[in-house]
């Protein structure tokens, strides 16, 4: 699948933001934890479901995200040399545990285009991903992992 892309120039406001990362990629990392009010957002949920349109949280979240990024292109916009390169379709990464011989593992997973998709569409491919079978032949583990011991 190909993917069509545009360059543009880097807006001189944002150039303190790269130089704040290139000095953040040599420093210690904090991890966060969010929270998020989702009550409207489950609600919304709910009503479609109502309605008999199937859908879930993780496909609402991804299609909220991926409009989200439609409207702020640059948000999802990488450095490459001194232009932005920006990509027209979006697609996103997700973790689905998948039961492997009796074995829970998670599984990544990309949803492409996510921006042209309907939130079914989206589900359905959620879904599907969750239903695909693998056995351990399909899984590359690092043999030092722990979870390589847990799965072997």
């Amino acid at each position: 699948m190909s993917y069509t892309y545009r360059y543009s120039q880097i807006p001189k406001f944002r150039l303190a933001t790269f130089d704040v990362f290139s000095v953040g990629k040599r420093k210690n990392h904090i991890a966060a934890l969010l929270e998020f009010d989702v009550t409207n957002a489950r609600g919304k949920i709910k009503e479609l479901r109502l309605k008999g349109e199937k859908t879930s949280f993780n496909a609402w979240l991804l299609k909220a995200i991926a409009d989200a990024i439609v409207l702020h292109p640059e948000a999802a916009s990488f450095r490459k040399g001194k232009r932005l390169m920006t990509f027209n379709e979006i697609s996103i990464s997700l973790l689905v545990e998948k039961d492997i011989e009796g074995k829970k593992l998670p599984i990544p997973v990309v949803i492409e285009h996510v921006n042209q998709k309907t939130l079914a569409e989206v589900t359905k491919e959620i879904e599907d991903s969750k239903n695909q079978i693998f056995s351990k032949d399909d899984v590359v583990l690092n043999r030092k992992s722990k979870l390589y011991e847990r799965v072997y």
